[in-house]
């Protein structure tokens, strides 16, 4: 059942943040506020926690990832997987899907780059590989942004360059490279993507 994590109070628009990072154990919040501030929430116990230098910022930052890195390495470690990928595992360019059993990374192939998908789980899907190349792309042209959808079997590719054109695609394609489904194609004016948690919705900044 959906519930209210921070109200609007007179001196602060939380419904105006310009972002809202999530710790690993998914227990706190970093928010950065629409003056530039930062303020952590505790969503066990309900405290708030002004950060009023950048270097606070940046420690819990690490800390985060430090964490992230040691579950994705203590993952690893269980699994059968070459040598040069238990390296390109942990490194930060790899996408993780929500499940944290598999993860997204890039390889270049002569003039292409290849988006590829390490997937160890047992069983896997009828038909489908351990490593696969989703799709590739010309390195040379503009690269698309990718997310995880969250089943953790799609990607979210957001296609063209609506920084400047303000326009994009979005697409929808399954791991093993097929049912690759065009589902936006209007006013876009950032490549990020928001999925909610039961896959039903997309957030997207257009207008209408």
């Amino acid at each position: 059942t959906p519930s209210v994590v921070l109200k609007d109070i007179s001196l602060i628009k939380y419904s105006q943040s310009k972002s809202l990072e999530w710790s690993p154990d998914e227990k706190t919040l970093l928010i950065q506020l629409e003056n530039e501030k930062y303020q952590l929430f505790n969503l066990v116990d309900k405290t708030i926690q002004n950060l009023a230098l950048e270097t606070q910022v940046e420690t819990i930052r690490t800390g985060w990832d430090a964490d992230t890195l040691a579950k994705r390495k203590a993952f690893i470690e269980k699994i059968d997987i070459p040598q040069d990928l238990q390296q390109q595992a942990v490194t930060k360019a790899s996408l993780w899907a929500p499940d944290e059993k598999k993860f997204l990374y890039t390889k270049l192939n002569g003039k292409q780059t290849e988006y590829r998908v390490y997937n160890p789980e047992k069983p896997i899907p009828v038909g489908e590989l351990v490593d696969t190349v989703v799709f590739a792309t010309n390195t040379i042209d503009p690269q698309p942004q990718i997310s995880w959808y969250s089943d953790s079997f799609h990607l979210i590719l957001t296609e063209g360059n609506p920084a400047v054109d303000k326009r994009g695609t979005i697409y929808l394609i399954r791991i093993d490279g097929t049912n690759k489904t065009e589902i936006y194609n209007n006013t876009l004016y950032s490549k990020n993507i928001f999925v909610s948690p039961g896959g039903d919705k997309l957030v997207v900044l257009t207008s209408f």
